[in-house]
C-alpha cells in the first residue's frame, strides 16, 4: 500500500465479513473497551490505538482473527457515539487521531 490510504481501508472482505458477522454483543463489547483501553487524554493516531488494542486482544487470547479494518469501524463507532473525539478522517487510521470525549 502507498503512503496515501484510500476510503477503501474500511471494505471487509468475504472471509472478514463472515468472522465479524459471528460476533456476539459481548464480544464487540471487549473489542470497544480495549479500545477505549487505548486511548488516553492525548492525540493518539487511530492505527497505534488500534496496534494496540489488538495487542490486548492476543495477551488476551481471544478474538485473534478480527481483522484491525474492524477495530477502526468501531472506532469510528465510538466516535459517533461520543465516547472519544477525532482529528482527521477516520478511514486513514495512520493520519487520523482520537482521544477520550471526556477529557477534552
Amino acid at each position: 500500500m502507498s503512503d496515501e490510504e484510500t476510503e477503501e481501508e474500511y471494505l471487509l472482505t468475504d472471509e472478514d465479513k463472515e468472522i465479524v458477522s459471528a460476533l456476539g454483543e459481548s464480544d464487540i463489547n471487549k473489542i470497544d473497551e480495549w479500545l477505549l483501553l487505548s486511548t488516553t487524554n492525548k492525540w493518539k493516531k487511530v492505527a497505534m490505538v488500534v496496534a494496540q488494542a489488538i495487542e490486548l486482544s492476543d495477551q488476551a487470547g481471544v478474538l485473534l482473527d478480527v481483522p484491525d479494518t474492524f477495530f477502526g469501524m468501531r472506532v469510528e463507532k465510538l466516535v459517533q457515539d461520543g465516547h472519544l473525539i477525532s482529528q482527521g478522517n477516520l478511514k486513514k487510521m495512520r493520519s487520523s487521531e482520537i482521544k477520550r470525549a471526556e477529557d477534552i
